[in-house]
This record gives structure tokens, sequence and C-alpha cells, in this order.
């Protein structure tokens, strides 16, 4: 039989035990050395550097086949709210629509640099800025269909399928608007050539779309799409930055500098440039640009 006095040193050999096996498990995930791991606002501005994730996009960004030289308006913002910032940009990888929080959960870069549309659904895997600059949402139909030129509501028919890509704002937008409407709706892999190209060709009535896409497409097709729905945009869409979610120093930051930008008057500078790929710019800066569809 054991002693009180063995069983007390038992007892505080097995709470020992337990303890160690706890804190062990409280730093499985943490960095080598058991230190907290840095935040992307940390090391943005220990480094000095920005990490980008973006999207080739005409024309809100462009690059250079030749000299790798971006331009667009997307380029031009970050080029100004880098300068607010004091540090420098590393274009870091090239993303997708779908995938562009994958980099940003998996620290491959800081921030995505090419604007995204502002919806419920982004929001649930990143953390969004105050908008740089709107654009619109349109519905598009076939130049040698007049069955919708001015009433949306004829959208919102069993016999009407509308195109568009699988978990974008553009689907979203084919719910709330044309619930009643068929839906062609094509893989988040696809471009917005892909919800076009099936409308021109028949499998779609209505390509949900933004104006630059349309206009490119129209340059070198025989087959064009025209706006429809009275020419009134469908949805407005703020452009915001995203990071990743919990980085809340790094989005407030950002904030903050965006509205210094148009506080200075280059925001609403680059806006006026881009007119009409842009239709506006931050709420209370007036550019003097309007939509297509309200001239």
């Amino acid at each position: 039989m054991r002693s009180p006095f063995a069983v007390i040193v038992i007892a505080a050999l097995i709470a020992a035990l337990v303890s160690f096996g706890v804190v062990r498990a409280s730093h499985v995930g943490t960095p080598a050395g058991g230190g907290v791991r840095e935040s992307a606002y940390e090391r943005v501005m220990r480094t000095g550097v920005i990490r980008c994730g973006y999207i080739v996009y005409p024309p809100y960004l462009l690059k250079d086949p030749n000299t790798g030289q971006m331009s667009g308006p997307a380029f031009d913002f970050m080029q100004v709210i880098a300068k607010e910032l004091q540090v420098r940009l590393e274009w870091s990888e090239e993303t997708g629509w779908g995938t562009f929080h994958e980099g940003l959960n998996g620290n491959r870069f800081d921030l995505m640099c090419v604007p995204v549309w502002q919806s419920g659904a982004r929001a649930r895997i990143a953390l969004l800025t105050k908008p740089l600059y709107y654009n619109a949402l349109y519905a598009f139909a076939r130049t040698d269909d007049n069955r919708f030129d001015q009433d949306p509501e004829l959208i919102n028919r069993s016999d009407v399928k509308v195109a568009v890509i699988d978990g974008t704002p553009m689907q979203e937008v084919r719910h709330a608007r044309f619930p009643g409407a068929q839906e062609l709706a094509l893989p988040d892999s696809a471009d917005s050539s892909a919800v076009i190209l099936n409308t021109a060709t028949g499998k779609a009535d209505v390509a949900l779309e933004n104006l630059d896409d349309v206009q490119s497409f129209n340059k070198g097709s025989s087959v064009k799409l025209k706006v429809v729905a009275g020419g009134q945009p469908m949805r407005l869409f703020a452009n915001v930055l995203a990071v990743r979610q919990g980085e809340y120093a790094l989005k407030a930051a950002l904030d903050s500098v965006i509205e210094a930008v148009y506080n200075s008057g280059k925001g609403a500078a680059i806006v006026r440039i881009y007119s009409p790929s842009i239709e506006g710019a931050m709420p209370g800066y007036d550019t003097g640009n309007h939509s297509p569809g309200a001239k």
C-alpha cells in the first residue's frame, strides 16, 4: 500500500505532465521559437514592402509582355497608395478571381492589389477596404434581339437564359433581379469572354457583364452585343482591395490612405483619366462621370 506522501508525489507528476501537454498543444502552429506570428501589417512596416497578388485584367491592369511594365487604374491607385504609406510594391503572384483568398491565407502575398467587386460572398473570405472606385454591371443581348431593349422585367421569364460565372457577384445579381429566368452558370475558372461568347452564339439570351469586356469583344466580332433594359445598370459595384481575414491593422491603414488619396485630389484625377471604364469615385467625390445608361 502506497504512503500518503507517495500518492501526493504521483498526483503532482500527473498534473505536471498534463500541464506540459496543454502548453505544447497551445503552441502548435506558432513560429519556431514559440513567438507570436507576425501580422501582415507588422511585416509591411518592418520590410517596407507590400507583396501584391494581382490579375492581369484590361483595362484595369495591363502588363507589357516584353518589359513587364504594368499600367491601368489599379496600378495607378496602388502607386499612390504605396507612396502615401512610404512603402514599395512587389508584384508577387498572379492569381484568379475565385482563388485570390488562397494566396492571402497561404501568406504568399499581403494584399489583392487589383480591386475586386464588393459582395457578401467576398466579405466571407477576406477583409475588404473602402472603395477605390465604382463600376456597373449591365445586361447585354445580341444586337438583333430586341426583346429586352427597354424593360428589364422581360428578362425575368422562364424562357430566358442568363449567362453568368458561378460564385461571382454576377450570379448574385441574377438571383436577386431575375429569379424567374434560367441560368447558364459557367465554372468559376471561366472568364468574362466565355459569358459573352455564350450569349453571342445563342446558348444564352442575356449576359450580365461590365461595359469594357463587351466593348472589347465587339471590336473583334461580327456578332455584337448591346446594352438592354433601357441602358440602366443592373447594379453598381464598389471596387475594393482585399486582405486576409483578421488583418484589421492593415485594413485600417489602407482605409485611411484611400481616404487621404481622395482628399488630396489624386484619386479623383485617376478616375477622370480612365472614364468611362470607371463609373465614379468614392462617395462625396464628384468627378463628373455618369454611367452610360444615365446620360
